[in-house]
């Protein structure tokens, strides 16, 4: 009888251990990151001048654990799904061959950003780094 209670408060107690590490790690995702601050202005002047922050995972390309790099700008956050020496690809889903599924380009040579509101309005800015 015992070795039956045993045995299930080691395994709730081994649970909890991996459940807290995993809450721990979550929760730490933002320390295990690079910021980069762009200041953009719009070029059509609707919206007023904003930032466009990208957040580079030091785990993004991982094999061990997946923290994919994220763009956050208008109050929106989405994923980085490619990236080369010009250009920053993100989305809300990174699955798609034709980038039918990515809703903001930044180009990192000349700072032009376009970001996707809809299919038929598209919000073109163009930013510069901002300095800490």
């Amino acid at each position: 009888m015992y070795s039956c209670q045993s045995k299930t408060s080691y395994f709730s107690i081994k649970k909890l251990g991996i459940y807290l590490s995993l809450m721990l790690l979550t929760s730490c995702s933002n320390f295990l990151t690079n910021s980069e601050n762009f200041l953009c202005v719009d070029s059509k002047g609707t919206v007023d001048n904003f930032v466009l922050e990208i957040q580079r995972s030091f785990f993004a390309n991982s094999n061990l654990m997946k923290i994919p790099s994220r763009v956050v700008t208008l109050g929106a956050t989405r994923t980085i799904c490619s990236e080369d020496d010009t250009t920053i690809f993100a989305g809300d889903d990174c699955r798609g061959s034709d980038l039918e599924k990515q809703s903001l380009i930044f180009s990192k040579n000349t700072g032009k950003l376009e970001i996707y509101v809809t299919p038929t309005i598209v919000r073109r800015s163009t930013c510069k780094t901002m300095v800490e």
